[in-house]
């Protein structure tokens, strides 16, 4: 039976049953900032457990093939992955849910019949395990299944008592477990959970009690069950291997793998390892990158890179030094893209990716291994078995040799390595980062709130109007002339997703106060305000005391420009997707009045074309006025109807949503217009890397935008004045000018070279000659440092043995030094050029260092340069006389 038929049989069984079929989530969790990766079949129907929302399906019961991926938290099996035929960082879970409807006599029943009567697995072979309070399931294990009680393993909390955190929904299990017989363990006494003949195939949660705060369980007014099946295992089971690798799903990578390396996966236990690295790592990948993730140097991104790396180090056990995970890419499509239609979709950007980060990494790796290996090697000729935290720190600091590496390969040498001296460098490290990023402020300890009013405060207007009669309820002093301001009821947008906060007057007659920024405190919309003048400001408490009813008023302009970028950036977000690929994923903003920030994901630099096209697809949606609207509806609503959630973000039962008629829908809560045409143009202003597989997008909307082009059109204008070019003749200027000059600089050089060679002639005719070594300590007079480069060369050539240290003084007016050793003087004299340049530099207000055989050094002071290489001739000819 094939992985696909197997599948197949599990839905078509529930479906049977009246259960709704639920698609897989994405790996990448949207609604939930939690979980890094999703990691259990339940995790998409959470709130309907904890009584968030209500369940959607009718019956209430549910099925699903889930994408998961274990590789943080609680739930961590990286390290493991590879030593053992059924640890993955990728799998799926199959599952079966009942929300307050059916409970333990059906969901065991209906288990054993799947496995028994639809997968053919014979009985005998299956055991039971159940928690030993839970005398209800062992009876319909015993008298309903026929279960030989002796299969019936009665186990504590640990392995059958499931609970969602310290508090909640919690609840016994019972595990259906699958006996690989005696030759796994002869052992007659040998039980499920404690034995590696069995195998876990099926976990069933009963959720029937609530966890208190006191520890104790109350009664649940509504029992569920929760599932979960491993697709893996139970594939292998069902093709007759221990080993999840040796199945159809992993077929086509091992293969692959084989093909390219030349190795055979039943080789030895080490090439064993390898082949299930690569085949194992290459799913979570390429599943993750599918549902929007990216490697990075944080959070799931870090993890997606961790997993890479261990994929490209483990590649090296197979003699393989080029990039190879990225070719792992199609054969996973090939057997999994018909089923998971994101990874067909995505297919370019996955291996575009991976091979990007893998060629990255390769040249770090390889030189991190030849490092690693000389430390090793010493530590072991040493006599000990600990690498200490300076190596590792070393390789981590110095050549970006991941740490986790490190310590897999010194477990492979019998080595650890010191941790706590590690973490000692890194803190030492943080510490520096952190003295030199700081600057010094004075900050003052804000007062406490001084309540002014009684009542709710806080009422959120900022969507209806742009001005209201309200009453200060709270106030606080920041400075002499800058207070914070609560008030009942507000008009006002709290900076909140990118938008910046609104400015504006809150004011009576008796005083007026400008707001200068408005911000969420908990939840407070505080509102920061400068009074007109300073003495106002002293009296101001007692003002509003007397008087609290105010206007509150926005600046009116500010606002409207701010809603004009703000609904730029959702079209820019959408034209992105367009252009550059589905994978694309807002990964921050900045919504001002004078421009808006986009960052994104994406792993290469888009073209000139590319961006045209973008900025072109935005300017036809602002040219066609398409109507902007919002819309309060459910999250899983919104989700179904196409709008797009932000990574990370938490988002409540009811959502609202922006919709630009049929060309975006975006949850949000920012500020909009009501047209695209009021946007009159959009323009790119910038476009970099940020970094982490991340880009960034500015761009300007409006009379910005004609203002900012009408600048671009004076400057091209004095371009063609000063090259008195018509338009079509100014890049024939430019490339004519661009062509005289490189052959300006081509006779610089060739002077140079010559100036050089006839300086380095010079030298060597004057040089030192002691027995068969020459020495050579001079200024010289040169015009770049490149060409004091160029001397020292020349002289190396015609030096055989001996020491070269030349001093300048460059066109900026700092000093320069280089030094030359040959390989007989540094062993036989212990003359070394960075200790030599290192010293020298010193005297001319100074550093450097370098090479033993080669170092280059720079001063301030070239007053200093003659005493510097005096210096430096006494340090030379001390060494070689002695």
């Amino acid at each position: 039976m094939n992985s696909e038929q197997v599948r197949k049989i599990f839905l078509e069984y529930f479906t049977k049953l009246g259960h709704t079929v639920v698609q897989s989530s994405p790996v990448v969790p949207l609604d939930d900032p939690t979980l890094l990766f999703t990691n259990a079949g339940m995790n998409q129907f959470k709130d309907i457990f904890v009584g968030k929302i209500a369940c959607p399906y009718e019956p209430p019961r549910a099925a699903s093939t889930q994408k998961c991926i274990r590789v943080s938290g609680k739930h961590n099996d990286l390290e493991e992955v590879g030593k053992d035929e059924y640890h993955h960082t990728f799998f799926e879970m199959l599952g079966n849910w009942s929300f307050g409807d059916y409970f333990k006599q059906e969901a065991i029943q209906w288990a054993w019949e799947l496995l028994t009567e639809q997968y053919k697995i014979p009985p005998e072979k299956l055991w039971a395990a159940v928690h030993y309070d839970d005398k209800e399931s062992a009876q319909i294990w015993k008298n309903i299944i026929g279960l030989d009680e002796r299969k019936i393993v009665r186990c504590g909390d640990e392995d059958n008592f499931w609970e969602m955190a310290e508090t909640g929904p919690c609840g016994p299990t019972t595990e259906i477990h699958y006996d690989w017989g005696e030759k796994f363990d002869p052992d007659q006494s040998a039980l499920p959970n404690s034995s590696p003949r069995f195998v876990e195939v099926w976990n069933i949660v009963f959720m029937q009690y609530f966890r208190n705060p006191d520890g104790s369980l109350d009664p649940l007014p509504a029992k569920n069950v929760d599932t979960g099946m491993g697709f893996e295992r139970l594939v292998a089971i069902l093709q007759g291997t221990r080993d999840d690798y040796s199945t159809d799903l992993f077929a086509p990578m091992i293969d692959t793998i084989a093909e390219i390396s030349g190795h055979r996966y039943d080789e030895n236990d080490r090439i064993r390892m390898a082949f299930r690295v690569l085949a194992d790592h290459i799913r979570a990948l390429a599943f993750a990158i599918a549902d929007g993730a990216l490697p990075g140097n944080t959070g799931r991104g870090y993890v997606l890179r961790r997993i890479l790396r261990r994929a490209a180090r483990f590649s090296r056990i197979l003699d393989i030094h080029k990039p190879i995970v990225w070719k792992l890419v199609s054969p996973l499509i090939d057997k999994m893209g018909p089923i998971y239609p994101e990874l067909l979709e995505k297919a370019p950007v996955i291996t575009h990716i991976i091979k990007s980060e893998e060629e990255r990494f390769g040249k770090t790796l390889d030189y991190g291994i030849e490092l690693f290996e000389e430390i090793a090697d010493r530590v072991i000729s040493a006599g000990e078995n600990e690498i200490s935290g300076e190596d590792a720190f070393k390789l981590y600091d110095t050549y970006g040799f991941p740490l986790d590496l490190t310590r897999l390969m010194a477990s492979e040498r019998g080595l650890t390595v010191n941790m706590d001296e590690f973490e000692g460098l890194m803190e030492q490290q943080r510490q520096r980062a952190r003295s030199t990023g700081t600057f010094s402020v004075e900050h003052q300890k804000k007062q406490d709130w001084i309540k002014i009013t009684d009542g709710e405060d806080s009422y959120n207007l900022c969507y209806e109007t742009e001005s209201t009669e309200a009453e200060i309820r709270l106030f606080r002093r920041l400075s002499d002339d800058k207070i914070e301001i609560v008030l009942s009821q507000t008009p006002f947008y709290a900076e909140s997703g990118g938008q910046i906060g609104d400015t504006g007057k809150i004011y009576n007659k008796f005083y007026n106060l400008n707001v200068i920024d408005t911000r969420y405190e908990g939840e407070h919309i505080v509102h920061i305000c400068a009074a007109d003048n300073a003495g106002q400001s002293m009296n101001i408490l007692e003002n509003i005391r007397a008087h609290p009813q105010v206007k509150a008023e926005i600046e009116h302009q500010r606002r409207d420009a701010i809603r004009k970028n703000h609904t730029a950036t959702h079209l820019l977000h959408r034209a992105l997707r367009s252009v550059l690929g589905t994978h694309i994923r807002q990964a921050g903003s900045m919504v001002a009045h004078d421009r808006l920030r986009f960052d994104y994901t994406h792993y290469e630099t888009p073209t000139i074309d590319q961006l045209e096209k973008i900025e072109r697809i935005v300017n036809e949606v602002i040219q066609n006025n398409l109507p902007v609207s919002t819309q309060i509806t459910s999250y899983q609503d919104a989700i179904d109807e196409g709008a797009i959630a932000l990574f990370g973000e938490k988002y409540g039962s009811k959502v609202r949503m922006v919709k630009i008629n049929d060309f975006s829908k975006e949850l949000c809560g920012g500020t909009h217009i009501d047209s695209t045409g009021k946007l009159g143009l959009f323009l790119i202003t910038d476009e970099q890397n940020i970094g982490s597989g991340m880009r960034r997008i500015e761009a300007i909307t409006g009379l910005t935008a004609v203002h900012y082009a009408q600048s671009i059109r004076r400057k091209w204008s004095e371009i063609k004045r000063k090259l008195s070019a018509t338009e079509d003749e100014v890049l024939d200027r430019l490339d004519k000018l661009f062509d005289e000059l490189s052959d300006i600089r081509k006779k610089q050089e060739k002077l140079s070279d010559a100036r050089a060679e006839t300086t380095a002639e010079n030298l060597l005719e004057s040089a030192l000659q002691i027995e068969q070594s020459k020495v050579i300590i001079s200024k010289v007079t040169v015009r770049s440092r490149d060409e004091l480069l160029k001397i020292v060369s020349d002289l190396e050539k015609n030096v055989s043995s001996g020491v070269i240290l030349l001093g300048a003084v460059l066109q900026d007016g700092k000093v320069a030094f280089v030094c030359s050793v040959t390989e007989d003087m540094i062993n036989s004299n212990n003359i070394k050029a960075g200790e030599i340049v290192r010293q020298v530099a010193t005297v001319a207000g100074g550093s450097g260092g370098g090479r033993p055989d080669f170092a280059q050094a720079g001063g301030n002071n070239p007053k200093k340069l003659d005493s510097a290489l005096k210096l430096a001739e006494k340090i030379i000819l001390h060494k070689i006389r002695n």
